[in-house]
């Protein structure tokens, strides 16, 4: 837990404004202590904390934010418990759940991983061109997922490091 709360005040003082908690393996005491010591550290140098797959965790330490995966809770019954928090869903590499998930309250979705990442080498894989692609005729890329009434915001988690973009593009362009 110190080594944790070292990192996470690093990364915020190098000017990480959200940081995401995520640590299945815990048993739930220690997941709880890690999880306050950590909102504690973001609230006092302006960065949110979202929590992983884990909305009553997220209720119970008042955290700003909860990302869920595929069979980590329904993002409406999130909302409802969670109703200022930024709210997050995983949609792998399936637009449908991208646009299923902005549906139900959604403040952003994350496709991926699209490159491997040691953290999670099992993850599903999707092609970059799921958030690159332009959208023609059928087809639907995560340019589909923003409208003019309701824009949702996509991220690309998974293992990505500069020297898997194109020259000239950056991450933080994708």
């Amino acid at each position: 837990t110190a080594r944790l709360r070292t990192m996470v005040v690093e990364a915020v003082e190098g000017g990480a404004t959200l940081v995401q908690y995520r640590n299945k393996a815990a048993p739930p005491e220690l997941r709880r202590e890690q999880a306050s010591a950590l909102l504690t550290i973001c609230k006092s140098r302006g960065a949110l904390l979202i929590i992983n797959d884990d909305t009553d965790l997220a209720v119970e330490i008042g955290a700003e934010g909860l990302h869920l995966g595929r069979d980590d809770g329904d993002i409406a019954a999130a909302r409802s418990r969670l109703p200022h928090a930024l709210i997050g869903a995983s949609c792998y590499r399936d637009i449908g759940n991208a646009l299923e998930a902005k549906r139900l309250g959604a403040d952003y979705v994350a496709f991926g991983s699209f490159f491997a990442s040691p953290t999670k080498p099992s993850a599903v894989r999707s092609p970059l061109s799921t958030i690159t692609a332009r959208p023609t005729g059928s087809s639907r890329s995560a340019r589909s997922c923003r409208s003019p009434r309701r824009p949702i915001t996509t991220t690309s988690p998974g293992g990505a490091i500069r020297r898997d973009y194109p020259p000239g593009r950056s991450a933080t362009r994708l």
